[in-house]
């Protein structure tokens, strides 16, 4: 039985990604000449976005498990170039050894900026690829695959960057753990700190006494849930209080809460 675990993304571990690229586009355009004015970031889901429908991703960086592909437009190059050379209207336009000076410090341009993103996501000895197959494969873009999608807009042009769930792990580390503290007054601060343990049911399931006695190693019992639907975190009473999707945060099995039941809204210290 092939098994692909739901690899869990956050709002706040896409907040804390969106912050350190939008750092690293900043600090990229500045050191090449582009107008950060016309340089915004953004970013989302893999499997919320449209990047299974992008055809080509031109560059990719790999280091053992962890990998960055990005996408960009055509014109893109050119674009860097006149950031970089803009026209002087004192003199002629760029020929010869100028033009062809001007052409590669584009494609310069838009590799290093591939390369302090893999960098930023771990990669430190980053290898650009730029094999015909090196697209990313479907398990890139399956639901809960863990990967980011990246988008940099360049004035009216954009640039794709695809961060696998490793890379999202990586850029994640190295942000800041940022502590929410909240109280309802002295109640709350005294009960703040007492230890509730919750439950997590994915299901039941009825078997007959001859199957219980044969059941082995290997065996698989399939449950009547959908492995697409949330399943119901119980609190201590055993009455469920949120419903999430079961996944892997890192190397641990863990559960994204996606909403509160009517339980929990009616619950009040």
């Amino acid at each position: 039985m092939n098994v692909s675990p739901f690899a869990l993304l956050s709002s706040s571990v896409l907040e804390a990604v969106a912050q350190k690229v939008a750092a690293v586009v900043k600090s990229w355009a500045v050191s090449w000449g582009v107008d950060t004015l016309q340089v915004d970031t953004s970013c989302e889901r893999v499997w919320e976005s449209n990047a299974q429908r992008i055809a080509e991703w031109p560059l990719q960086y790999r280091m053992g498990a962890q990998a960055i592909w990005i996408s960009h437009a055509a014109d893109l190059g050119k674009y860097l170039q006149r950031q970089m050379f803009p026209t002087d209207t004192r003199h002629g336009p760029m020929t010869g050894l100028q033009s062809v000076i001007a052409v590669e410090a584009g494609q310069a341009a838009l590799e290093a900026l591939g390369k302090r993103m893999a960098i930023e996501a771990g990669i430190s000895s980053a290898m650009h690829q730029s094999e015909e197959n090196s697209a990313p494969g479907p398990g890139e873009f399956r639901y809960g695959c863990g990967g980011v999608l990246i988008h940099v807009r360049l004035g009216d042009l954009s640039i794709s960057v695809l961060l696998n769930h490793a890379c999202v792990d990586a850029v994640g580390d190295k942000m800041p753990v940022a502590k929410d503290v909240s109280a309802r007054g002295d109640l709350m601060e005294a009960l703040g700190k007492v230890p509730v343990t919750l439950s997590v049911s994915a299901g039941q399931v009825e078997i007959d006494i001859t199957q219980l006695m044969t059941l082995g190693i290997g065996d698989v019992i399939c449950l009547p849930s959908s492995v697409d639907r949330p399943i119901e975190i119980l609190g201590p009473d055993k009455q469920p209080l949120f419903a999430g999707y079961l996944g892997l945060s890192g190397d641990s099995v863990a559960i994204e809460v996606v909403r509160r039941t009517n339980k929990m809204h009616g619950a009040s210290l």
